[in-house]
C-alpha cells in the first residue's frame, strides 16, 4: 500500500453584485479539506468526502483512510436574506514539487454549488466542501498539497 497525506487551502475571492451598497455579508472562518492519511490500494481507489449535504469524512472504496474532513466556509451578515453565490472550481491539483494527484467532482460533492445560500441576521452560516481524489495504481509516497480558489458573490 502507499501512504499519501493530502490537504487542500482555500482562497476565497469576495465579489459584490453591482448593487453592492448595503451588503453586509463576510467570510467568518475558513477550514481546509483534508483528504487524511490514505493507504492507498495497490490498485488505485476514488477517495470521497462528500460534503453535498453538510460536513463529511473521506470514505473509500478498497484503500484505509485515517483522519480527513470537509473543508467548510463560514458566513454571517447583519441582514437577514443577503444571499451569497459560492463557485467551485471542477478541479484542483495537487502537488508535492514533483508529482501531482486531481480532486474532481468538487461542486458535485459541496453545498450549495447549484443554489445561492442565504444568510440570516447575526447568524453564522456553514457552507461544507468535499470532492473526489482520483488515486492511479501508480501514485508516488508523499505529502500532497494545494490551493482551491472560491469565488463568492454576495448580492
Amino acid at each position: 500500500m502507499t501512504q499519501l497525506n493530502c490537504y487542500v487551502i482555500f482562497q476565497v475571492l469576495f465579489l459584490f453584485a453591482c448593487a453592492a451598497e448595503g451588503l453586509s455579508g463576510e467570510v467568518s472562518d475558513v477550514e481546509a479539506m483534508r483528504f487524511g492519511t490514505i493507504f492507498s490500494h495497490p490498485d488505485g481507489d476514488v477517495i470521497i468526502i462528500d460534503a453535498s449535504d453538510g460536513p463529511a469524512t473521506p470514505e473509500a472504496a478498497r484503500s484505509h483512510v485515517e483522519g480527513g474532513r470537509s473543508g467548510a466556509i463560514s458566513f454571517i451578515s447583519d441582514i437577514d436574506g443577503e444571499m451569497v453565490q459560492i463557485d467551485y472550481p471542477s478541479t484542483v491539483t495537487l502537488s508535492d514539487g514533483s508529482h501531482s494527484i486531481t480532486i474532481q467532482n468538487i461542486p458535485e460533492r459541496s453545498q450549495y454549488s447549484d443554489s445561492d445560500l442565504a444568510l440570516k441576521n447575526g447568524e453564522t452560516v456553514d457552507a461544507a466542501i468535499g470532492g473526489e481524489l482520483i488515486l492511479t495504481a501508480k501514485e508516488v509516497p508523499a505529502n500532497y498539497s494545494g490551493r482551491m480558489n472560491i469565488q463568492l458573490i454576495f448580492k
